[in-house]
């Protein structure tokens, strides 16, 4: 009887000092603090048209603190809103084609949205913005968290 009771104390007390080891082995969510970085959107100087390859939105990733942090796009999405419809849009590389926008970018890693960076969303076979112009609305997020900058432009 004994040696159970001790035996329990010494598998409570062993539970207790490994508690701390045990939660860097579990998943933890990951974090990624924005800071202060933002995005800043525009119209392009292209004016849409009814067809459905135009030139739409330009972005730029910018910081106002010295420290530069990149985006994986595997962890980025870019969604337009546009009256009642949602429109997913995904990284042109290869000459892959996206489902309904699609997003070139000018730096050089192909991977990450890199600070100081532009991007440019273009239709890819669907009509997002007509010759009239709209508002189209930006949801942009990193990791699950929305990331600051311009909500809504107008294409024109």
């Amino acid at each position: 009887m004994r040696k159970a009771i001790t035996a329990q104390i010494c598998l409570l007390l062993l539970s207790i000092s490994l508690a701390g080891c045990l939660d860097r082995l579990l998943p933890q969510d990951e974090t990624y603090d924005l800071g202060s970085h933002t995005y800043r959107a525009d119209d392009t100087s292209a004016s849409p048209t009814e067809g459905s390859s135009d030139e739409l939105i330009r972005i730029y990733w910018t910081h106002t603190e010295s420290v530069e942090n990149a985006l994986l796009w595997n962890h980025t999405t870019i969604h337009l809103e546009v009256g009642e419809s949602m429109f997913e849009c995904h990284i042109s590389a290869d000459g892959e084609r996206g489902e309904y926008c699609l997003i070139s970018q000018d730096g050089s890693e192909d991977h990450l949205w890199e600070t100081g960076e532009f991007l440019t969303i273009w239709e890819d076979d669907t009509d997002i913005v007509s010759s009239s112009g709209t508002n189209v609305i930006l949801h942009i997020y990193y990791r699950g968290e929305q990331i600051p900058g311009t909500s809504e432009v107008l294409v024109q």
